[in-house]
């Protein structure tokens, strides 16, 4: 009998602590559930201010356009008022009262001409990224005949796609950016360790080479010769008393003349020379020139081409190399030649920063392009006078 109420006693005890531990369970399991929900719940999303929106995005749609050195003159805004009661009756009658309504509703009705030289794939791209980010949204229309573009504006959160702006873009051959050249070329690339040197003759921007032309450096001249990269060399002329000069006045005719025919033989493929005169013996680089020429090389004269020569180094090297160019773009539409020095580092963001100048319609070549330019620019020169 005292086992089995002991017995009992134990088996009251075992459920009442079952039943305690059930409820505990319960609780952290119901606690729990609730943070997760806590946790599902998305914050609500903020609705994007659209009158600050409307109030800058004019402006800021011209400054994507300036930016691909579309002029001002351009863009048209169009008047999107009701006629004021100076027009005359009649344009009132033409204008329809829903025309009118559409009209008063749109922040603006942009009007652009475009030089067929524009990329017009990534302009658009660049104004479907300005549109995303101020939560708006458009649709492109092409006309088939014309290939006028046609863009309408719209508010993300707008289920409707109430049309908020319009742009129109017409390609005109009669207009034209300014055109701007620039031509590099890359000195003392021997001073490279090769991994730099076949990083750089790997960048697929077009620009030329000044080839080292002493035998130490045969690698270096195989190397750029392989690399079918446009490449120039650079001769000094010296006076009597320059032994270390490429050509000299202290040689003999026939053997300075057989020296310029071996540079030749050496470097025929070479789109330019510079001679180098710091001894200013003008009347001999001259005949050392006429030799070249003869010879059907390209000389270039010292005005043509500029050194940058600078103890900075990376990116303030770079930013003051591109200040040079811009700034002499401004007093000049001749093209631009810069000679200087480049690690690979510099040379990468020299390729990354000259990106919105070539948006913006800078075109940067080698000197064999520059030649054939020039070149062409000559024979239409010559063409013209004929022709009158």
């Amino acid at each position: 009998m005292g086992l089995s109420l002991r017995y009992k006693i134990l088996v009251v005890f075992t459920l009442i602590a079952i039943s305690l531990l059930l409820i505990i369970f319960t609780k952290k399991t119901a606690d729990t559930d609730d943070t997760l929900k806590l946790k599902i719940e998305e914050p609500p999303k903020q609705t994007a201010d659209l009158s600050n929106i409307k109030l800058n995005l004019s402006a800021e749609i011209d400054s994507v356009l300036y930016s691909y050195g579309i002029k001002k003159e351009w863009i048209k805004n169009k008047n999107l008022n009701v006629p004021s009661s100076k027009d005359s009756q009649k344009k009132k009658e033409k204008v329809k009262q829903s025309d009118v309504q559409l009209k008063s509703d749109l922040w603006f009705d942009k009007e652009i001409i475009l030089p067929t030289d524009i990329p017009q794939a990534e302009l658009n791209l660049s104004i479907t990224h300005l549109l995303n980010s101020k939560a708006l949204n458009s649709t492109v229309r092409e006309d088939a005949k014309t290939r006028n573009l046609s863009i309408d504006i719209f508010a993300v959160s707008d289920s409707t796609k109430k049309i908020t702006a319009k742009m129109k873009f017409t390609t005109s051959a009669e207009i034209n950016r300014e055109e701007i050249t620039v031509c590099i070329i890359i000195d003392n690339i021997e001073n490279r360790s090769k991994e730099e040197r076949e990083k750089i003759l790997r960048f697929p921007d077009r620009f030329s080479i000044l080839m080292p032309t002493n035998i130490e450096n045969a690698e270096v001249q195989n190397e750029i010769k392989d690399s079918k990269k446009d490449f120039l060399i650079e001769l000094t002329v010296g006076s009597e008393k320059d032994e270390t000069a490429d050509l000299a006045t202290y040689m003999r005719e026939k053997d300075w003349k057989a020296k310029v025919k071996s540079y030749y033989y050496e470097f025929s493929k070479a789109s330019g020379i510079i001679l180098l005169n710091p001894s200013k013996e003008y009347l001999f680089e001259n005949n050392i020139r006429n030799e070249f020429q003869k010879l059907g090389m390209n000389i270039l004269t010292e005005s043509l081409y500029d050194y940058f020569r600078t103890t900075l180094s990376d990116s303030t090297k770079i930013s003051v190399l591109l200040k040079e160019i811009t700034e002499k773009a401004k007093k000049t539409n001749k093209p631009i030649i810069y000679i200087s020095e480049f690690t690979f580092t510099e040379f990468e963001i020299f390729a990354n920063e000259i990106i919105p100048l070539k948006r913006k319609g800078y075109k940067f070549i080698n000197y064999s392009d520059y030649l054939k330019k020039a070149t062409l620019i000559q024979e239409n020169k010559t063409q013209e006078r004929q022709d009158k």
